[in-house]
């Protein structure tokens, strides 16, 4: 699967190149972040069994829910910026797969209509992560890759 993703993504690369004169780059900025940390009373999370599960590994997405199978830090921190609306950085220093579900209150978006019209008493991701998980998120400034482009031009119709 990633050999083909890697595959798909320089295609599309290819693609863009010819057809809209696509010159890019890769350039390191300080932005706002988030940090993933150990929150105080230090992680709640449970190791996941060695055997994989039949559900298969990483996190899975819902508008008030994250869980994670077999999960690890970076894939937390991976799928956090989806709510967050920043890059997560993970420094817990955890390296283990763990098995958690996170539920909060989501902050922007449709999600965030839904739960106010529903009026749940969710805690937001930032309580919920520290709560739950005993991990912490702090907003920080730090290095971020971003693309940048350098030429594009309209491209002519078929």
């Amino acid at each position: 699967p990633e050999d083909r993703a890697k595959e798909t993504r320089v295609r599309v690369q290819t693609l863009l190149a010819e057809r809209f004169q696509l010159a890019v780059r890769k350039e390191t900025k300080e932005l706002p972040v988030c940090l993933l940390t150990l929150g105080k009373g230090g992680s709640k999370l449970v190791e996941a069994p060695a055997e994989p599960s039949a559900q298969g590994m990483g996190i899975r997405s819902e508008c008030s829910r994250m869980t994670g199978t077999r999960a690890t830090m970076a894939n937390l921190a991976f799928g956090l910026p989806r709510q967050l609306r920043r890059p997560v950085q993970d420094q817990t220093g955890l390296d283990g797969r763990y098995d958690f579900t996170l539920e909060f209150a989501p902050d922007t978006g449709p999600c965030a209509k839904a739960a106010n019209a529903d009026s749940t008493d969710a805690p937001s991701i930032f309580t919920a992560i520290e709560e739950q998980l005993g991990l912490r998120l702090e907003p920080a400034k730090g290095p971020v890759e971003v693309i940048v482009i350098d030429h594009a031009v309209k491209a002519e119709p078929n």
